[in-house]
């Protein structure tokens, strides 16, 4: 996230926060996905260039989310918006890390200890994430975006 972090809010102030959350899902999606399928057999390397994807294009989703949750709030009100952005956050992720737990132990339970069983758990794992994924394409359609006006050729 460090690595796209200067370029994502560079890219919100021109393009709106709608079009880098979908292009940045996308990118998560194309992360996320090929660890599904993931056996001991595959290549750390290429676990590597899926997981730095995956973990770039993040910073694409969580920024716009919170720098768009900002838009058209008074001045004074800020300071209460800023608090509460974060409880969000932080709750949302602590449920969303017990709940990737959960379904991993879920789908590993009863199961001799070994690799394969335990990628399994991991495959349903990264199911869940992308289905989650997939879902915030929803609510972020609703996200601002900026369109140039046809007339004078500025943003709106």
């Amino acid at each position: 996230m460090l690595v796209t972090r200067p370029m994502i809010g560079k890219m919100i102030d021109k393009i709106g926060a709608k079009y880098v959350v979908m292009v940045s899902l996308v990118l998560s999606l194309i992360g996320s996905i090929p660890l599904i399928f993931v056996t001991d057999q595959t290549s750390m390397i290429w676990i590597s260039i899926v997981l730095f994807i995956r973990g770039t294009s993040f910073g694409g989703i969580m920024l716009p989310l919170t720098s768009d949750a900002y838009t058209g709030l008074d001045g004074k009100l800020l300071p209460k918006a800023g608090v509460g952005i974060n409880m969000i956050e932080n709750l949302g992720s602590s449920f969303g890390s017990a709940v990737m737990a959960t379904v991993v132990a879920t789908a590993q339970q009863g199961m001799q200890p070994s690799i394969a069983n335990g990628l399994k758990g991991y495959h349903a794992g990264f199911l869940v994430s992308v289905v989650v994924l997939a879902a915030i394409f929803i609510p972020g359609l609703f996200l601002t975006h900026k369109k140039k006006a046809k007339s004078f050729g500025s943003s709106v």
